[in-house]
């Protein structure tokens, strides 16, 4: 019993006084002085776990029916929505309520509203695509726990080096880093620090992990459809053939149609020549001005064959204000050697970017043999070039400085993307149009402090898609602040 108080008492540093677990063991597999104990009875006596145990009734003993906690085994992905769910208040009404976008949730389960709720909050998303589907019994990773909790109570990391060296390429580094400088997970091993993300997360760690977060002082806050409706309404009709629009902000994906479908995407290619360029040179280096640079042809900045060479910041200039062809082969030459070479670093990229559908053969985007991305790759790779301040600079910027041409006349400098101008609060990013391709644009916006991304293949009317897309977006779905439980109970309304 003394050790059971001692560990009571440590835990008190991380969580509030109003949270102190009672001394009582709820299970009768979770010894009273066990280290998860303080956790489990918590969320035990607040009716987390109500419906979640592992065994009920199996086994009788001398006082009555046997309740198990079964600490050790992997928690599944339904047990964990209903846990975080319960965390949060949600509250599941009575009256009918759909279940959710899954293929894989049985209207009858009782934990299915809990899914479908999460699903709506974007704190849950699905194991796999076409059909959607959430794979309930699933074990849960220590990356996926990592990203659950982060989405659940609105960790942000703050750009510092990781922690872990195990997590720098995980797709949930952002969560683990977040939770980790927050005191909320630690490492599986410390020479070297290590996370271990894709090893299973125990009931008993999973239980102490939201234990610990709940302490955390946020106010958790999701996006959520607008004027209380249940479910968002209908996104607009575009000509786009295939798009995706996405909240960055709240990370989640609000609409989409087709967005994994292979399609040509003309210049916005240069998205990924200016994010390897970006990544590879300085904004200084001095750039040689080939003849297969001058003559590509179609777009172009009006590169001149061995003119006085430009700095890498100006061709990036060139190739994301004007879309310039030839300052597009300029760079590929300058840093892969020639076309072919600067290709593979762009699949590369591709490949440390974990995209499916996205395959790149030439920095231009003119119409090609093994030459495609889907929507969703292609927000994957603006996200990713937005995520770097100096893109961000540049593709917001009106005009940029051009060296003059060899016979001193003046060279085009202005952004070309109408965005800009056009509609409240964009931030730019590229448009494209080949015969192939149709008009294309990967583009961003921001208002009241979200930033949206919107990405169209094969529309006829690009600029009025992005701007639909984008309204649909901010006015479609609002942010809903829940206080932390333990402070201030809000259940979400219905």
């Amino acid at each position: 019993m003394k050790k059971a108080l001692f560990i009571a008492a440590a835990l008190a540093s991380l969580v509030s006084s109003s949270l102190a677990p009672p001394p009582v063991a709820a299970f009768d597999d979770v010894p009273v002085d066990g280290v998860h104990a303080p956790a489990i009875e918590g969320l035990d006596a607040e009716g987390v776990l109500k419906g979640t145990a592992c065994l009920v009734g199996d086994v009788i003993d001398q006082q009555g029916p046997v309740e198990l906690f079964c600490p050790h085994q992997p928690i599944k992905r339904w047990v964990l929505a209903v846990w975080l769910a319960k965390s949060l208040g949600v509250e599941i009404p009575d009256h009918s309520e759909p279940h959710g976008p899954f293929a894989d949730v049985e209207v009858n389960r009782w934990w299915s509203p809990y899914v479908a709720r999460l699903a709506q909050l974007g704190i849950i998303n699905g194991c796999s695509r076409d059909p959607l589907r959430f794979c309930p019994d699933n074990n849960v990773t220590r990356g996926q726990m990592a990203a659950f909790l982060g989405r659940t109570y609105g960790l942000k990391e703050s750009g510092k080096p990781s922690l872990f060296v195990d997590t720098v390429s995980n797709v949930h580094s952002v969560h683990i880093d977040a939770l980790a400088e927050a005191g909320v997970i630690k490492g599986c091993s410390t020479l070297p620090a290590l996370y271990c993300p894709e090893d299973f997360v125990s009931r008993a760690q999973s239980a102490t992990l939201l234990w610990r977060a709940r302490s955390l002082p946020t106010a958790p806050t999701f996006l959520v459809p607008a004027d209380g409706r249940l479910e968002a309404l209908e996104p607009p009709r575009v000509s786009a053939r295939t798009w995706i629009l996405f909240d960055e902000t709240y990370e989640r994906v609000l609409a989409e149609k087709d967005a994994d479908e292979r399609r040509s995407l003309a210049s916005t290619t240069k998205i990924m020549t200016a994010l390897v360029t970006l990544e590879n040179a300085s904004l200084d280096e001095k750039v040689s001005i080939s003849a297969t640079a001058a003559g590509v042809g179609y777009s172009e900045v009006g590169l001149v064959a061995g003119e006085d060479p430009w700095t890498v910041e100006q061709l990036l200039g060139g190739l994301m204000l004007r879309s310039g062809n030839d300052a597009a082969v300029a760079l590929a030459e300058h840093l892969g050697g020639s076309v072919e070479g600067f290709s593979a670093l762009m699949n590369a990229k591709v490949e440390a970017l974990g995209l499916q559908n996205t395959s790149f053969a030439n920095p231009h985007g003119l119409d090609a043999t093994d030459h495609y991305t889907s929507a969703r790759d292609l927000l994957a790779i603006a996200r990713a070039a937005m995520a770097l301040p100096t893109f961000e600079e540049l593709v917001r910027a009106p005009e940029v400085v051009f060296p003059r041409g060899p016979r001193g006349e003046n060279r085009a400098n202005t952004n070309k993307n109408r965005l800009l101008t056009e509609y409240e609060g964009a931030l730019g990013i590229k448009t494209g149009f080949t015969s192939k391709a149709g008009l294309t644009m990967a583009a961003a916006a921001e208002r009241d402090g979200r930033r949206l991304y919107a990405v169209v293949l094969g529309s006829n009317g690009h600029y009025a898609d992005v701007m639909r897309l984008f309204d649909y977006g901010f006015e479609a779905f609002e942010p809903v602040s829940l206080a932390p439980a333990q402070d201030q109970p809000r259940p979400l309304a219905a």
